[in-house]
């Protein structure tokens, strides 16, 4: 089976030549030119000297073998693949299309980067049975799985031992997702009722607890303890008593006590009244939640932002000259942006570098719709720096010129590259 690959001007083709061109006309060929199947990749096929070309269309996709080839499968990248496998032959089983001729080998299988949906190539008269397909791509995956991540080893070496019983079917595949699917979904539903337990008895934070605790020790000595009105009423209480002794006619002394007694609750009375009413203005006794905690770290943050600075500082600071690369190490390449304004220069420090606008695939994000979500990619290898477009819809140019899929272009200082319409020269 040979491979090529090649572009026009919106579209990338991984183009094969099949060794028996008379299958190519047979039942497959018929249904996948008249079908679009949403899991494999589409196919137009092209006669040529009495044999045949299929183009599969991969544009905006790359393959397995491109994207895990510095990077490892954790178990959302494992399942992605596998799942991508099971509805690829649930599929072909709809259309009557025989397993035997399904590519199990990474630099055929390709993946949509944002969707995470893998698409496979149905080559007609490819015929090799499918569990040793099976066995070799598990064997190949097997070394770049995470070994830190335990759910996508356990999956591929329980598949693995699976692949090599005698009568392996792809219903093996989707019976394991089942059963790892509802181990999680039961792990998960034992951390929901933890955190519901905890939620239950609520832990307060130290300071809050400090100032729940102060605020209900206060408020139980204020409720125990008679108020400034209890003592006014007292007070009023004495100067009655002492209207009523000395109305009764009995000894003097007696009536000075009573009103001594009244003077007294009367001035305490009043004094307590003026501490509760000090109190509730300065927002102690009052209930106020937030004189009881100290100021968080970003309140101070934003009080000594809000300081106004001292005018010398702002002159010396206007006065100060941006030193532009400074951390960048000697004899690491550079692309340099035509419009530095509008798209970064993009520092060669990693051994890979994906350009691209999808955030979670990409190293250097490009904000341009011409831009495809995963672009293009340089790769230092022993010094030097090779780019390669990744089956981008607009393509990718150096000094003019269109680079094909797969191509790997060995760049020379001030070379004029091109992602789309973005422009850059390299230097080193």
């Amino acid at each position: 089976m040979q491979a090529e690959y090649k572009r026009d001007m919106s579209h990338s083709y991984l183009v094969l030549q099949g060794e028996q061109p008379s299958a190519l006309a047979a039942y497959p060929m018929r249904m996948l030119a008249e079908n679009q199947i949403p899991s494999l990749l589409s196919v137009r096929l092209q006669g040529i000297d009495g044999g045949a070309l299929l183009y599969y269309d991969i544009t905006g996709k790359q393959s397995l073998q491109t994207i895990y080839e510095r990077k490892s499968y954790c178990w959302e990248d494992l399942e992605s693949v596998l799942k991508g496998i099971v509805k690829s032959f649930h599929e072909m089983a709809a259309y009557l299309l025989w397993q035997e001729d399904l590519v199990l080998l990474p630099e055929y299988m390709y993946m949509d980067a944002e969707k995470k949906e893998v698409f496979l190539c149905y080559f007609p008269g490819y015929q090799q049975e499918i569990q040793k397909q099976f066995q070799g791509f598990i064997e190949n995956l097997l070394p770049k799985i995470d070994t830190k991540d335990e759910r996508a080893m356990e999956t591929a070496y329980r598949l693995y031992r699976r692949g090599m019983k005698k009568g392996f079917q792809v219903e093996s595949i989707k019976e394991e997702l089942y059963q790892i699917c509802q181990r999680e979904e039961e792990n998960d539903n034992r951390t929901f009722l933890a955190e519901d337990e905890r939620q239950a008895w609520p832990e307060e934070e130290p300071e809050e607890e400090l100032a729940s605790f102060l605020r209900s020790e206060e408020r139980q000595k204020e409720k125990n303890h008679p108020g400034g009105w209890g003592y006014l009423l007292a007070g009023i209480l004495c100067f009655c008593g002492a209207a009523f002794w000395r109305w009764a006619y009995l000894p003097v002394h007696g009536g000075i006590l009573w009103s001594l007694g009244g003077i007294l609750c009367i001035l305490s009375g009043l004094w307590r009244l003026r501490i509760k009413k000090k109190k509730t203005a300065d927002g102690v006794s009052g209930g106020s939640e937030n004189s009881w905690k100290q100021p968080s770290l970003e309140e101070k943050m934003a009080q000594e932002k809000n300081c106004p600075k001292a005018e010398n500082e702002s002159e010396e600071e206007s006065m100060e000259t941006t030193v532009l690369y400074q951390n960048t190490p000697a004899g690491v390449g550079m692309l340099a942006s035509k419009l530095p304004n509008q798209y970064p220069t993009i520092f060669l420090e990693k051994e890979m570098v994906v350009i691209g606008k999808l955030e979670v695939a990409a190293d250097v994000l490009l904000n341009s719709s011409a831009v495809s979500r995963v672009h293009a990619r340089i790769c230092k290898k022993e010094g030097e720096y090779y780019l390669t477009d990744l089956n981008s819809r607009n393509g990718t140019c150096v000094n003019g010129r269109l680079l094909q899929g797969e191509e790997e272009y060995l760049l020379k200082t001030y070379d004029e590259i091109c992602f789309a319409d973005v422009q850059y020269i390299f230097l080193k």
